[in-house]
């Protein structure tokens, strides 16, 4: 090709067609040199290496262990399961030799469900004679007429007690997510809901069940008393507003025990406390001394 372009290019009379060729040809006679001497350079010898296995699995201590090892661990990352069923059947397994007995523990721990609210909490030890590979653990479940979001808890196997195998790098622990059935605000039009016959529900007797259900809660509770306190004993939001108009009258709140109480101190320190015939031995309390009467006041 090169040759049929040089040829091209004297025919045509282009000048710079042999200069052209000349550089390409000492161009791929370089590269062709380097190959040569890449090809005739001997490969380094590499080091000899053991034979060696690489290990399917890992405990949770990051442990190499051999398909040899006996590995326990739950059939299921998740299980779901319904408020009333009553209880929850879990398998644990083990994967791997069989021909030797094996012992692990489980115990369950809290997570959004919490223990005998929503389930009972289990704990104890599964065993495995020669030839099994397989047990089934139940955990009992708590069931309520409550409206609540979906909730789960976990059992995991434990370290502690382990004879005859490995806990699984990911399936040591499981979840348990309980599925509520109830219906919202309560249970009372729970076959109304279900079969989205709103109109026949009455309207006031939805709205009790949704403000019971609401004061149900502790959080709410604590929230509500808190409020009707400082309702009641707050200051007016207006007082310091001018009371000469009718508006200002309108916003303003009716008095509370704070206007009382203020009131009665007022009347106490103007009667007992600034009062010279007063014992001070029999005031409520005695905090300083008042400079112009040598006796001591209350603030």
């Amino acid at each position: 090709a090169l040759d049929a372009a040089t040829d091209c290019s004297s025919t045509l009379g282009s000048p710079r067609g042999p200069l052209r060729y000349r550089r390409r040809s000492y161009g791929s006679q370089l590269m062709q040199r380097t190959l040569q001497l890449a090809a005739s350079t001997p490969a380094p010898a590499l080091p000899a290496k053991a034979p060696t296995f690489k290990s399917m699995r890992t405990t949770r201590t990051d442990m190499t262990h051999p398909w040899e090892d006996c590995i326990v661990q739950f059939s299921s990352p998740v299980y779901l399961v319904e408020e009333d069923d009553g209880e929850v059947v879990l398998d644990i397994v083990r994967v791997g030799p069989t021909d030797e007995p094996c012992q692990v523990s489980y115990a369950t721990r809290d997570c959004s469900a919490k223990a005998d609210l929503s389930f009972k909490a289990t704990a104890g030890t599964v065993y495995y004679e020669p030839g099994e590979f397989s047990k089934s653990i139940a955990v009992p479940l708590i069931s309520n007429t409550r409206w609540d979001t979906h909730v789960e808890f976990a059992v995991e196997l434990l370290e502690d007690g382990l004879v005859g195998g490995v806990l699984g790098h990911y399936l040591h622990e499981t979840r348990v997510k309980i599925i509520d059935d109830d219906t919202f605000p309560s249970t009372r039009f729970k076959d109304q809901v279900l079969a989205q016959d709103f109109d026949s529900i009455p309207r006031l007797g939805l709205l009790w069940e949704y403000i019971s259900r609401n004061l149900g809660e502790p959080l709410v509770q604590q929230g509500t008393r808190k409020m009707l306190l400082l309702a009641v004993l707050d200051r007016p939001s207006d007082a310091k507003e001018s009371y000469a108009t009718e508006s200002n009258l309108r916003s303003l709140r009716g008095p509370g025990l704070f206007l009382m109480f203020k009131l009665l101190l007022n009347l106490y320190i103007l009667q007992f406390v600034l009062s010279q015939n007063f014992p001070e031995e029999e005031l409520l309390i005695v905090q300083e001394t008042c400079p112009s009467s040598s006796r001591r006041v209350t603030y």
